[in-house]
C-alpha cells in the first residue's frame, strides 16, 4: 500500500473519530489503527465498506486519482449522452448509470468494457488513473499487447489476488467437512 493510502483512509474517515467509523465498518479499533498507521492493509471486504460508506471509491483510496465515476460522467457527457441514453446503449436501467456517476454501485469488468466501446475511451483509462491514460477524448486504441496496469490497479490486482486465495482456501476447508 502506498503513502497515498493511509492519507485517503483518514481524509475519507473524516470527521469521524476512529471509535465511531470502527463501529460503522464493523472493525475493531485496534485493527483499523494499524490501517491509518500503514503497518496493516484491509481486506477488500472491508475497503468496499469503507468506499461505500465514504461514497469513495476503492480506487480512489489506493491513490487513483480522479475517481472512475468522475471518468464515467465526464465521458459521457462530452459524447452528448443522457444517462438514459447510455443505459439503453448497454441494455440496463438509467438508476443504475446514475449509481456508478455517484459511486454507489460498483461495475463489473464486462460492464466497463461495454461502457468504454460506447463512450469511445479505454477500458483502461475508465479503471486507473487518468493521468497514465488515455484520455476521454480520444478514440480508444486496440491495443497491439495486453496493456500494463498502472500503479494503482497493480496494487488493487494484487490485493484482490490474496483475497481470492484466502476464498479458495476457505471454501477448500467447507468442502472438506
Amino acid at each position: 500500500m502506498s503513502i497515498v493510502f493511509f492519507e485517503r483512509l483518514k481524509e475519507a474517515r473524516g470527521d469521524r473519530t476512529q471509535a465511531v467509523f470502527c463501529k460503522l465498518i464493523d472493525v475493531k479499533q485496534g485493527t483499523y489503527s494499524t490501517w491509518e498507521l500503514g503497518k496493516y492493509q484491509p481486506p477488500f471486504d472491508k475497503l468496499t465498506s469503507i468506499a461505500r460508506l465514504t461514497n469513495k471509491t476503492v480506487g480512489w483510496l489506493l491513490g487513483e486519482g480522479e475517481a472512475f465515476r468522475d471518468r464515467l460522467r465526464k465521458a459521457r457527457k462530452e459524447m452528448g449522452l443522457s444517462v438514459k441514453e447510455l443505459a439503453d446503449r448497454i441494455n440496463t436501467h438509467d438508476f443504475y448509470i446514475t449509481e456508478l456517476e455517484n459511486g454507489k454501485s460498483f461495475p463489473t469488468q464486462g460492464i466497463v468494457h461495454k461502457l468504454a466501446g460506447i463512450l469511445g475511451v479505454t477500458a483502461a483509462y475508465l479503471n486507473c488513473d487518468a493521468s497514465t491514460q488515455q484520455g476521454a477524448d480520444q478514440p480508444a486504441a486496440a491495443p497491439s499487447t495486453a496493456p500494463t496496469p498502472c500503479a494503482n490497479c497493480g496494487r488493487l490486482m494484487a490485493l484482490l489476488e490474496s483475497q481470492a486465495e484466502t476464498i479458495k482456501n476457505l471454501s477448500a476447508r467447507l468442502n472438506r467437512k
